[in-house]
C-alpha cells in the first residue's frame, strides 16, 4: 500500500539538518546548515552542494560531475552541457568548435584550422589561403610549394616583390615589380638614385660605358675615332 501520509507544516519549519531516505533506505542525502552560513547536500561517501548565505554556491567539489541538460555522464568532463551555452566570455581552454552568430564556422576542432579574418598577434603555422591577417604576424611565411618567403629568423624576404616597398632591399633575393622608394646603391654603396633630390647620379658614367648600334649614336671616343679614319680615307691625312 503506497504511503499518502503528508507531515504538514502551516507556519514554517525550523531544522538544522533533515535527512533524506530512499524507501528502501539503502540511498541519503543529509541536508544540513553549519555554523559557518553553508547549507550543505551530502551523501553518505560524497558533498554534493555547498550554499552559502552570500550566493556563492558549490557544486560536487570532490567527485562527480555537473550535467546540464543531459542525463548521461560521460565519465570524463565536469560540466557536460546539451546544448547552447550563452555568456559573456570564456577564461580558460575551450574544447570544440566556433561559430558566428550566422553559424559561418570559424574554429574547425577537428581539422584545426581557423577561418575568417584574424586580428592581432598570431604565432605558429598558418596556411595563408583560408584567413585573412590584420596584425602582427610573428615567424616565418612559405608558399604552396613549401619555398621559403619570409625567413623569421634571419628577416629575410624571397620571392618577386609586387606592391610598394619600404626599407632596405638586397636587389640579388629578390624581385620587384611594383613601385620602388627609396635610393637606390650599387654593390660597392655607390649611389646610383637619390631618393631624396629625386635624381639619377650619372658621375661614375660617360658615354664610353654605352655600346654604339645602329639606332643608338652616341658622341663616344670610339665613334670619334672611328669618323676620324672615315674622314682621313677620304681627304687623307
Amino acid at each position: 500500500m503506497a504511503n499518502d501520509k503528508r507531515f504538514v507544516v502551516k507556519n514554517g519549519l525550523r531544522a538544522q539538518n533533515v535527512d533524506f531516505r530512499s524507501p528502501d533506505v539503502n540511498q541519503s542525502v543529509l541536508a544540513e546548515m553549519l555554523d559557518d552560513g553553508r547549507l550543505t547536500l551530502s551523501s553518505s561517501t560524497e558533498q554534493i552542494l555547498f550554499l552559502r548565505s552570500d550566493g556563492t554556491v558549490t557544486l560536487s567539489p570532490n567527485n562527480g560531475n555537473i550535467l546540464i541538460g543531459t542525463e548521461i555522464d560521460n565519465g570524463v568532463d565536469k560540466v557536460q552541457v546539451e546544448g547552447t551555452v550563452n555568456a559573456d566570455n570564456f577564461v580558460g581552454d575551450l574544447t570544440g568548435s566556433i561559430f558566428t552568430n550566422d553559424s559561418s564556422i570559424l574554429v574547425d576542432a577537428l581539422t584545426s584550422t581557423h577561418y575568417g579574418t584574424f586580428i592581432g598577434t598570431f604565432q605558429g603555422e598558418a596556411d595563408g589561403q583560408s584567413p585573412n591577417f590584420e596584425g602582427d604576424l610573428t615567424g616565418s611565411v612559405f608558399a604552396d610549394d613549401s619555398t621559403l618567403l619570409v625567413d623569421g629568423l634571419t628577416g629575410n624576404h624571397y620571392g618577386t616583390f609586387i606592391g610598394t616597398f619600404q626599407g632596405e632591399a638586397d636587389g640579388q633575393s629578390p624581385n620587384f615589380e611594383g613601385d620602388l622608394k627609396g635610393s637606390v646603391f650599387a654593390d660597392d654603396s655607390t649611389l646610383l638614385v637619390d631618393g631624396v633630390s629625386g635624381q639619377l647620379v650619372l658621375d661614375y658614367n660617360t658615354t664610353d660605358d654605352l655600346s654604339e648600334g645602329e639606332t643608338n649614336q652616341y658622341y663616344t671616343k670610339t665613334r670619334v675615332q672611328r669618323d676620324s679614319r672615315i674622314i682621313s680615307l677620304i681627304f687623307g691625312s
